[in-house]
């Protein structure tokens, strides 16, 4: 086996192609003082919380549950050379870090329903020692109703020895991607322990090769010691033909090294030059699998090369796929993704650029400014942008908007928790814009109640005069937001054109606290009843001619 193993290795995986060298530790498990985790009162909304989390945790046989926040769109960032650290000067967040006994969830269940989207970077789950984390095993790791897509080198990477279970996930659009999007990487000559990773209830669909150089399907098992566990899963529409200029390149949906065992799976119009799976030297099993429409050129379904001389010649031992009917809900392929789901981006408190905005409206379509240093512009919104200068503008991104036209619209879509909300269910949040411009300009702000598709408020502000490049910031204080609707939308309009806009914060307002005709001198008079209340800010100016918008009305006008 140890000689196949090697050859085959050789002959088929180029193994990892990034360097091995040590990062500066995130955390070491021998530096840590245990501690008990306590539950927080709201979700996670940023993947950085999960390290912070965990670097207070030595004792990892404690069972951790760590709730990701639903609806929302997490972007993942892009390492540096080393696959160390992340690059500078660039949005998205670090992947999710695996250790032993940790449960990563989306909401309170763990639902696909609940809409956590993971999206980009060059690795989406690590369970690596790449990034510092130096434990040597992931064991008893779940992770739960999470949505993948389109990472540029793995979804998900482990060269450690464990158990990590992905149920009622999904990995979809993954179109750019140079390695794998799963890759069960762990190898040691000196142990003869295993990673065992299953997926449960989960699909991968609307996926497809990348090209010569990438690996060469979509889960792959690089040794021996990765044992594969795929139960109850749905693989459709994925195209592993797609840019295939190499005849001898043989391409799959799972190849494996490992013991590789498929219960109740469906395979639905998948596109593959060898065969659905293929596993080379080891244990196969296959129960109840529906296949239909995945055939390759070696076998119609499973293709299992039991020694050196079958792989040699292309002769494998082709097993059947023998199931009827799919059972399975494909249906739930159709989980949305668009500009009318409630899927947010941002949490309050937030603090982003300008030009990351979700809708945008020019006028005039005339793409001007000159903007350089934002990988994400898009020119045919029309939404013009010149390179930032401003100290405190950098921060934000490259760019900021500019050559504004008097009616131009962006759009932000966020959503708030309900741990702050008053007496009356309400949350109070402050927006602040920074902008400039060289003549004083209106410009109006509206907050759109999203599920019942009305504006909940409107402030008109007038800018400053001291020129395009000398920003001022101006806060819509104390804006009240229904607890019930956890997602809304704010609307800038330029009234009069001719601002420059570089970012936008979103915070919650400072209670004021009103402690009635009682005196307030001593505080230890623990008897005393406290009651917050907010008080809400009237518009600094009124304009008869502006209608504020509603959704319907911005998403029909052509935005």
């Amino acid at each position: 086996m140890c000689c196949l193993l090697e050859l085959v290795l050789s002959l088929l995986f180029l193994g990892s192609a990034f360097p091995q060298a040590r990062a500066d530790l995130l955390w070491s498990s021998r530096t840590l003082q245990q501690t008990t985790i306590t539950a927080s009162s709201s979700c996670i909304q940023d993947f950085q919380e999960l390290y912070d989390l965990e670097s207070a945790i030595l004792d990892t046989s404690v069972n951790r549950t760590y709730v990701i926040c639903p609806n929302k769109l997490y972007e993942v960032g892009y390492l540096d050379s080393f696959f160390h650290n992340l690059r500078q000067n660039q949005a998205g967040g670090p992947p999710l870090p695996l250790r032993s006994n940790m449960t990563i969830r989306c909401g309170d269940d763990g639902s696909i329903a609940n809409l956590c989207f993971i999206t980009g970077g060059h690795l989406q789950v690590d369970g690596t020692a790449m990034r510092g984390i130096d434990d040597t095993a992931i064991d008893n790791v779940l992770l739960e109703g999470f949505v993948f897509i389109n990472a540029s080198k793995y979804s998900f990477w482990a060269t450690k020895r464990g158990s990590v279970t992905f149920r009622d996930c999904e990995w979809r659009d993954f179109t750019n991607t140079h390695d794998a999007l799963i890759m069960l990487d762990y190898y040691d000559a000196d142990n003869p322990d295993e990673l065992v990773v299953t997926f449960e209830n989960c699909r991968f669909h609307e996926n497809r090769y990348f090209g010569y150089g990438s690996q060469t399907a979509l889960i792959v098992g690089n040794s021996e010691q990765n044992r594969l566990v795929v139960q109850g899963t749905i693989f459709k529409n994925n195209n592993m033909t797609w840019n295939n200029t190499s005849p001898e390149s043989t391409t799959h949906l799972i190849e494996s090294l490992g013991p590789t065992i498929l219960e109740e799976n469906c395979f639905l119009s998948n596109s593959v030059v060898g065969s659905t799976v293929v596993v080379y030297g080891n244990e196969f099993r296959s129960t109840r699998i529906f296949s239909t429409g995945s055939a390759g050129r070696e076998c119609a379904f499973a293709s299992v090369y039991e020694s050196y001389d079958q792989f040699k010649s292309r002769s494998p031992l082709c097993v059947a796929a023998t199931k009827e009917i799919c059972d399975l809900d494909v249906g739930l392929l159709e989980v949305p993704i668009d500009d009318n789901a409630t899927i947010v981006r941002r949490y309050v408190p937030f603090a982003i650029g300008a030009m990351d905005y979700d809708l945008a409206k020019d006028s005039d379509l005339v793409f001007e400014g000159g903007c350089t240093k934002e990988p994400k512009l898009n020119k045919e919104d029309g939404i013009d942008a010149q390179n930032n200068v401003d100290d405190v503008c950098k921060e934000y991104g490259g760019c900021f908007i500019s050559h504004t036209t008097p009616g131009e619209q962006v759009l932000y879509r966020f959503g708030h928790y309900d741990t702050n909300e008053d007496a009356d269910g309400l949350v109070y949040v402050d927006i602040t814009v920074r902008m400039a411009s060289a003549q004083p300009k209106l410009v109006q702000l509206d907050l759109l109640y999203e599920a019942e598709n009305d504006t909940a408020d409107s402030w008109i502000f007038q800018t400053g005069s001291g020129g395009f490049s000398t920003y001022e910031e101006y806060t819509w204080e104390k804006l009240p937001l229904r607890g019930y609707e956890p997602v809304h939308s704010l609307v800038v309009t330029f009234l009069d054109g001719m601002v420059n806009f570089c970012m936008i914060r979103a915070s919650y307002s400072v209670i004021e606290v009103d402690l009635g005709s009682e005196s307030t001198s001593s505080p230890t008079n623990t008897s005393q009843t406290v009651n917050l209340q907010i008080v809400a800010s009237e518009p600094s100016l009124s304009r008869n001619d502006t209608i504020p918008p509603t959704t319907q009305d911005f998403l029909s006008s052509g935005a």
